[in-house]
């Protein structure tokens, strides 16, 4: 399994995107259902849109693997994620406004070596407030 929305050397020889080739897919004639794997939040900002249409395919699980890593902006700086924690709840907020239903994965590391000098939220506030499990 390949992450390809955001394996560069992929993207690089492509002239589409995951959202694009999935609203692509859904149009096609046949039996199958597509389960899309993990993206990290930065890569899908901008490609979000069209992800929410794609994803209102038939043909696509209302499955989403997002990893939040941690809920403050410090820690994921120091973990060199290129998205905030403000960025990753407004994508699930979208998509569970869309798809109330949506099956929602995430990853989280616990106890990095990065300590926020004032911690902005503890990680389980953060995961509590996104009903998240």
């Amino acid at each position: 399994m390949v992450d390809i929305a955001g394996h560069s050397e992929l993207r690089q020889r492509f002239t589409t995107n995951l959202a694009e080739l999935l609203l692509a897919l859904g149009g096609t004639i046949g039996d199958f259902r597509v389960r899309v794997g993990m993206m990290t939040p930065n890569l899908i900002l901008d490609i979000s849109e069209r992800l929410l249409c794609a994803y209102g395919s038939s043909k696509v699980f209302k499955f989403l693997h997002l990893p939040v890593q941690s809920g403050d902006d410090e820690v994921l700086k120091g973990m060199r994620r290129f998205y905030t924690a403000t960025q990753f709840k407004e994508i699930v907020e979208a998509f569970r406004a869309e798809f109330p239903d949506l099956t929602l994965a995430t990853d989280v590391i616990v106890g990095y070596q990065v300590k926020p000098k004032k911690p902005s939220r503890t990680p389980y506030g953060f995961w509590k407030k996104l009903s998240l499990t």
